[in-house]
């Protein structure tokens, strides 16, 4: 059987529901690059004595974050909290007392999952929403509106997020001190008509050129082209396969329709 491994990072209490979340992490994300996408920020679950960040996420605008739909699953948006600051020293830790005139948490009013989500797990979306980066002036990253996933095969993206960033059987764990980026080569997708697998979170494989992904990068933002194309959703162990949840044209109007933008 396939193993897939959801790319969130979790307390105890999510950890269960966190497919294979105890595999090693790979030393290969460590190849990737420090990046500077100032849109993209980080998703920390509120309250946890150590305040470990589960997933990345995009502004898209108003205040709308875009990011993987599994990381909120059964959370109610009032133990959610937006971090955001500069990607390049984001070391920001709230939990731990860490703060830094360029780092900032904000709260979140609501979510909205894809209808389909969890029944059809390549819909693997939710937006949240957090009017106050909206008025921090967070940048907004432009999004893809037309087009399927089966276009983008064969186009070199680039994937980021906030994940864990240590070597293997290192401790502590380095979880999103900065943030980093994968290029990544598009390989397949399935097609609308394709059967449902309920095992494979994603419609869009690719494969890691210079490294590859890992936990807390859920969610993460997958440019091609200049535009938000899609989020970073899971990665099959046993392949080393990346998977992502594409931004076809149907859930670009999902977006416009309830962020209004």
């Amino acid at each position: 059987m396939t193993s897939f491994k959801k790319l969130l990072t979790a307390s105890s209490a999510l950890a269960i529901a966190a497919v294979g979340l105890n595999a090693p992490a790979s030393q290969a994300v460590i190849r990737g690059k420090n990046a500077d996408n100032p849109a993209t920020v980080k998703i920390w679950l509120q309250g946890e004595h150590d305040g470990t960040k589960i997933c990345t996420g995009t502004h898209i605008g108003n205040g709308w974050v875009l990011t993987a739909a599994h990381c909120g699953l059964h959370m109610h948006h009032k133990t959610l909290r937006v971090g955001w600051g500069d990607p390049r020293t984001g070391a920001y830790n709230p939990e731990r007392g860490q703060t830094s005139a360029d780092a900032r948490t904000y709260g979140v009013e609501g979510t909205a999952d894809r209808a389909e989500y969890p029944d059809d797990y390549r819909v693997d979306m939710m937006l949240i929403h957090s009017p106050e980066l909206e008025t921090a002036q967070v940048p907004a990253m432009p999004i893809r509106t037309e087009g399927t996933a089966q276009q983008l095969v064969t186009k070199t993206c680039t994937a980021y997020g906030y994940g864990d960033q240590t070597p293997v059987r290192q401790k502590p764990r380095k979880v999103g001190e900065r943030l980093k980026s994968v290029s990544v080569r598009m390989t397949s997708a399935e097609t609308d008509g394709a059967t449902i697998d309920s095992t494979a979170l994603g419609n869009l494989h690719g494969r890691g050129l210079n490294g590859s992904l890992s936990s807390g990068d859920s969610g993460g933002p997958v440019v091609c082209d200049g535009v938000l194309s899609g989020v970073i959703s899971s990665i099959d162990n046993a392949s080393g396969q990346l998977n992502f949840a594409s931004l076809d044209a149907e859930e670009a109007a999902w977006i416009q329709n309830t962020a209004n933008i």
